[in-house]
């Protein structure tokens, strides 16, 4: 939805994501831990995925058009939106 409704500049836009998810992460965090939910070998696993992920799609959005980045966001937001509806609903 960023990518959709500002007028930044994908990049800019891309950072306020960014910024965004990891408060909602750090806080997702902190309580599963405080809660005892947290099951460790999985979660490491996920935090490699998640570092190599991030690393790679900076550098990747770095080479990018701008226009090509806000397509292929759009159209994989909106792909991933009709594989979850479908799965929900049928």
């Amino acid at each position: 939805m960023l990518s959709v409704t500002s007028r930044d500049e994908i990049r800019t836009v891309n950072r306020l994501k960014n910024l965004l998810a990891t408060a909602v992460s750090l806080t997702t965090l902190i309580l599963f831990v405080a809660l005892g939910l947290v099951r460790w070998p999985e979660t490491l696993a996920m935090l490699v995925g998640t570092f190599a992920g991030g690393a790679l799609g900076g550098r990747l959005i770095a080479v990018l058009p701008p226009r090509l980045v806000r397509m292929l966001v759009t159209l994989l937001g909106l792909a991933m939106t009709a594989i979850y509806a479908w799965r929900y609903w049928s």
